[in-house]
This record gives structure tokens, C-alpha cells and sequence, in this order.
């Protein structure tokens, strides 16, 4: 049984990174970690999709803080970057709007 669990809880994060080239084929082509499983240090590829000026990017996750729900990446290669910058830091944070939602 707990091996059931353990599954089940992986399953979804690796359905998410391929759920995104299915709902939008045409801006994302695939979505997969090369290094780590999206904890601190892991490597994301994106490859973009045949609608897309760029062709693809790496992000590398910066920090992730799941108490406070706070996501840090950077996009450290690609042609998303233009050939002129050195990388894009992207800091998400989700809140609590004030009715609560």
C-alpha cells in the first residue's frame, strides 16, 4: 500500500510537465527536468513549439519554498536569452487575496 502512495504522488508532477505541450502543442514542444526532480539545483528544458520564436531554454530552480509558497528559477540558456543577457530570474510567490481566494 504505501508503495501505491508513493506512485501515485509521483505521478502527477511528472503529468504536469507533459500535460503543457498537450493543452498548448503549439508554443511547447516538451517540458522535462535533465538534472534533479524540481527541487533547488534541478535543470528544466523547455523546447518550444513550432509557433514559437525561440527553439528552447533551461531554467535551473533557484530555490523553492513550500511553506511560504515561493518559487525561484532562472532561464540560463537558449535563445530566449538573446545572446545579450547572462540569465532571467523569474520569483514567483502565491498570497491570499483579501477575500481569501
Amino acid at each position: 500500500m504505501n508503495l501505491r502512495l508513493l506512485q501515485q504522488t509521483h505521478r502527477p508532477r511528472c503529468s504536469r510537465l507533459n500535460l503543457i505541450p498537450k493543452i498548448v502543442p503549439q508554443a511547447f514542444k516538451s517540458v522535462k527536468y535533465i538534472e534533479g526532480n524540481g527541487e533547488p539545483g534541478s535543470i528544466k528544458k523547455v523546447t518550444f513549439g513550432e509557433e514559437s520564436q525561440f527553439n528552447y531554454m533551461k531554467q535551473k530552480v533557484e530555490a523553492l519554498d513550500k511553506e511560504n509558497f515561493v518559487y525561484i528559477y532562472n532561464v540560463i540558456e537558449g535563445d530566449a536569452l538573446m545572446n545579450k543577457l547572462e540569465k532571467i530570474t523569474y520569483e514567483t510567490k502565491l498570497e491570499d487575496s483579501p477575500d481569501g481566494g
